[in-house]
């Protein structure tokens, strides 16, 4: 199931064009190994969701995953060959705002092979450049 939010206010948000390079320090909340953004970019419900499922079926029970981010904001889009005007869209799809140096996902477990092989695979699933993250 696609994670979006239960009721928000507007029908259509503004998207700003550049998102603001905030550099903090990433400390991992839950887990001994997480997913780091590189870049600032759009992360949508769906690739959240396929990063989710793999991790969660190649780990099976060895390993606790947490899923730190949730796509907030929404991008419109309008129907190709329609005229200027008339409004900004319909809403299209869900997507997280992620910022640089920001934790994306996490995972805890006994072994910690698997989980870095998993992890290096579920960062394709994602359209920004992210790093693996270890807590020591």
């Amino acid at each position: 199931m696609l994670l979006s939010p239960r009721r928000h206010n507007f029908k259509a948000v503004f998207i700003r064009k550049s998102l603001n390079n905030k550099v903090t320090r990433a400390f991992l909340n839950g887990g001994s190994y997480g997913l780091l953004a590189y870049e600032t970019g759009r992360v949508s419900s769906k690739q959240i969701e396929a990063a989710r499922k793999y991790l969660r079926g190649g780990l099976k029970k060895n390993a606790k995953i947490w899923v730190s981010v949730f796509p907030s904001g929404m991008v419109t889009k309008k129907p190709q060959e329609v005229r200027m005007g008339r409004g900004k869209g319909y809403l299209k799809y869900w997507v997280h705002f992620a910022q640089k140096n920001e934790i994306l996902l996490e995972a805890k477990g006994i072994r910690s092979l698997p989980i870095k092989k998993a992890l290096v695979v579920a960062k394709l699933k994602l359209a920004i450049h992210s790093s693996l993250l270890a807590k020591y």
